[in-house]
């Protein structure tokens, strides 16, 4: 490509770019790695899902996925992978074209890691003609609290004029509580709140005092927010929403995330939601942090849900009765809807 032009008054200097594509006529092998936080404290637990896929017109044969572990860490869980002198090991006779496939390695770091150190988990995809390495992922040691909030939204697709329902999960993921805990919400422009679960508005800005918040990998609490989406909002916005939570004056502030790293996770979430779901995916909320940007997509479009109850226990020979129900949350008529049953093994419809 060229750019070339001019300003008021001199014209700029031409300038020119260029790329090149390899053309190949065999297996094209791709790799990433994504953790399931940005921080961990000392004997936390981290996981990382990876994810690989043959993007070539060939077949790879002898394919081998690596994974080696980062210093100071032991496998908890690593699915179908063998043991390795440096880590784990996924092998296959073939990846065929176009094949993908995704593995998990859950690990817990060790009580005498470094603080400040960045667990180095590195990732190779290869066959007997290439190896491709994924994209490192920062993940951080700490020693204290690890504050992370979350959003979710009902419905997934919001409509001009319709309520909207916001829900912001929090937690303390470290080793230490954190004490003066307050949680921010920054509401999206157009949309109007008529509760919010106990908070102090100052303009577009919600904010709960939390108090202390113990250390807890496995308890999280949340806040509601009961919105509505301005009846002039044009179809096809994104209304963009934040959520950051932060601990009191004198504790660890290098847990938290900027405003650009945030908005950077999003983007690459909303990159990899419209690869696997296409233009479906209507909500896009990066992985949980202290600082959490999540997208909703404002179209009158159907939200259908479908619940189902069974009877709990039944003897051979018995019956069971089951109800399906099925309820549209969203703005538009669902049409050419089916509800279809599938049998368990060993039963007969009566």
């Amino acid at each position: 490509g060229a750019l070339a032009g001019k300003n008021d008054v001199d014209a700029l200097v031409p300038q020119a770019a260029s790329a090149s594509v390899q053309v190949v006529d065999g297996p094209i092998l791709e790799v990433t790695q994504r953790a399931d936080r940005d921080y961990v404290p000392r004997g936390g637990m981290v996981t990382y899902q990876i994810d690989y896929v043959n993007r070539g017109l060939a077949a790879a044969n002898d394919a081998a996925l690596d994974n080696f572990l980062p210093t100071d860490t032991r496998v908890l869980a690593a699915p179908g992978a063998s043991e390795t002198d440096e880590g784990l090991r996924w092998s296959t006779d073939a990846l065929g074209a176009g094949q993908s496939g995704s593995v998990m390695t859950r690990l817990e770091v060790a009580g005498n890691a470094a603080v400040g150190a960045n667990l180095l988990n590195v990732v190779t995809l290869s066959d007997a003609n290439q190896t491709v390495y994924a994209e490192p992922y920062d993940v951080v040691v700490t020693d204290g609290a690890v504050l992370e909030t979350d959003i979710a939204t009902l419905p997934s697709v919001a409509a001009p004029g319709k309520p909207l329902i916001y829900t912001v999960s929090y937690a303390n993921k470290g080793s230490a509580a954190a004490t003066d805990v307050t949680l921010q919400f920054a509401v999206p422009a157009d949309v109007t709140v008529s509760n919010c679960d106990g908070c102090t508005v100052a303009g577009n800005r919600l904010t709960w005092s939390l108090g202390t918040l113990q250390a807890d990998d496995s308890a999280s609490a949340s806040k509601q927010i009961v919105a509505t989406v301005g009846a002039a909002v044009p179809e096809n916005t994104s209304l963009y929403a934040a959520s950051i939570i932060s601990a009191g004056a004198g504790q660890p502030t290098s847990l938290g995330g900027t405003l650009k790293q945030a908005i950077s996770r999003l983007i690459d979430a909303q990159r990899g939601a419209a690869l696997a779901a296409g233009s479906d995916r209507t909500t896009t909320s990066q992985r949980p942090g202290p600082l959490t940007l999540a997208s909703t997509l404002v179209a009158r479009a159907p939200a259908t849900e479908i619940t189902a109850t069974a009877t709990d226990q039944v003897i051979p020979g018995g019956q069971i009765s089951v109800q399906a129900s099925i309820a549209n949350a969203g703005s538009a008529t669902a049409t050419g809807t089916t509800l279809e049953t599938r049998l368990p093994a060993g039963t007969t419809l009566v």
